[in-house]
């Protein structure tokens, strides 16, 4: 039997879409103003299963707030690509390295509300809260921040999984910010996911991404790459690109290329403009080196766990195949192990304060985990 869900849902480090099978990113990143017209070469020529989309809400590089069409390019671009079963993310994608604030704020608050919405029906839509924000000095703003947006979210019935980036212009280098925090952020909500940006931060050989990785798994922080390309800030990023990539398949982390069409020398082909589009899989000799990695990527083989009774479940299922009263004594025993665990660490927080916000966060998250996909085995 098949366990299935009604909605994309982070379990520890993996995502599982609503059949219940691991979701793996495989993105691209496109500007609103293509709208639909390279749904087929995106989708079915290259094979991205996931399109990230910026949304300009003040006015920058001439793009329109969404609502001044009351938000009818979103939906044309939804509709279009989650027809296909592909995620469309949208992102405010203002005030990079920065926050809004003031009337700023308002506008942002306001875009959220009217995009759960508009969206909170389609589980294919994911909202990613604000691109790249924050500079090289973490903000301690950054957790209060996510947490009022992602309530605006939540009270309005959405449940679309919701992704938040790190620090220091999303790549998060400087100040850790995912590493320190995202625990916080993650406290009584769910299908919360976190966001690495790779560029030049990165470049440099003895900068090990794969143990940042590994940190935020250990702490049981879910993790994509929301963007990677070959150029930011005056210098060439392949190098980092392509360390993020070996890194990140053997850790089965999801990845989204910027950018389909930008004139902003991310280009994926040698075609007019550099632009994704004129590659047809026949002519592989247009391929940059950008493009070929992301080809590369997009033909590569995945082992997908599966939510499911069969003989193959996924290795993050702690239950093996046995009775009802093995699991019974497991799920009781869980419970009574974090009920223990939250009142120690609740003396804690007599002493320390608010660390014991993160303790518990740290210690009770795989148990909560653990009770989800056993619930999900038992449906």
């Amino acid at each position: 039997m098949t366990n299935t869900i009604d909605n994309f849902q982070t379990i520890g480090n993996k995502i599982y879409d609503p059949g219940g099978k691991e979701f793996i990113l495989k993105g691209l990143n496109i500007f609103a103003w293509e709208g639909i017209s390279n749904v087929d070469s995106y989708l079915n020529n290259w094979g991205f299963n996931t399109i990230r989309v910026p949304n300009y809400l003040l006015g920058g590089f001439e793009q329109p707030h969404p609502e001044l069409d009351d938000y009818i390019t979103n939906h044309r671009i939804v509709d279009a690509y989650t027809s296909q079963g592909a995620v469309v993310i949208f992102s405010a994608h203002d005030l990079i390295g920065g926050y809004y604030e003031g009337d700023d704020w308002e506008v942002l608050q306001d875009y959220w509300r009217d995009m759960a919405q508009e969206f909170k029906d389609n589980p294919n839509v994911w909202f990613n809260l604000q691109n790249e924000p924050g500079n090289a000095t973490p903000n301690p703003q950054w957790v209060a921040y996510h947490r009022e947006l992602i309530d605006i979210i939540r009270n309005e019935g959405a449940n679309n999984l919701i992704i938040v980036d790190g620090e220091s212009w999303g790549q998060d280098k400087y100040t850790r910010t995912l590493e320190n925090s995202a625990l916080e952020v993650m406290e009584n909500n769910e299908n919360i996911l976190f966001s690495l940006h790779v560029y030049e931060q990165w470049n440099h050989d003895n900068d090990d991404l794969g143990a940042y990785f590994d940190s935020l798994h250990n702490l049981r922080i879910p993790i994509i790459v929301g963007e990677y390309g070959s150029y930011k800030g005056g210098q060439n990023t392949l190098a980092a690109s392509t360390k993020m990539m070996k890194t990140a398949q053997s850790r089965e982390i999801g990845r989204a290329v910027w950018v389909g069409k930008a004139n902003d020398n991310n280009d994926l082909t040698t075609g007019p403009g550099g632009d994704a589009e004129h590659f047809d899989t026949t002519n592989p000799e247009i391929l940059t080196g950008l493009g070929q990695l992301v080809w590369d990527d997009l033909n590569r083989a995945e082992d997908l766990d599966q939510l499911s009774g069969s003989e193959n479940p996924p290795a993050s299922e702690l239950t093996p195949e046995g009775s009802f009263g093995v699991m019974f004594l497991g799920i009781f025993g869980v419970m009574f192990l974090g009920i223990l665990l939250y009142k120690r660490f609740s003396i804690i927080q007599t002493v320390f304060g608010t660390q014991e916000y993160c303790l518990t966060s740290r210690f009770l998250k795989p148990i909560q985990d653990f009770l989800t996909l056993l619930s999900l085995r038992r449906s």
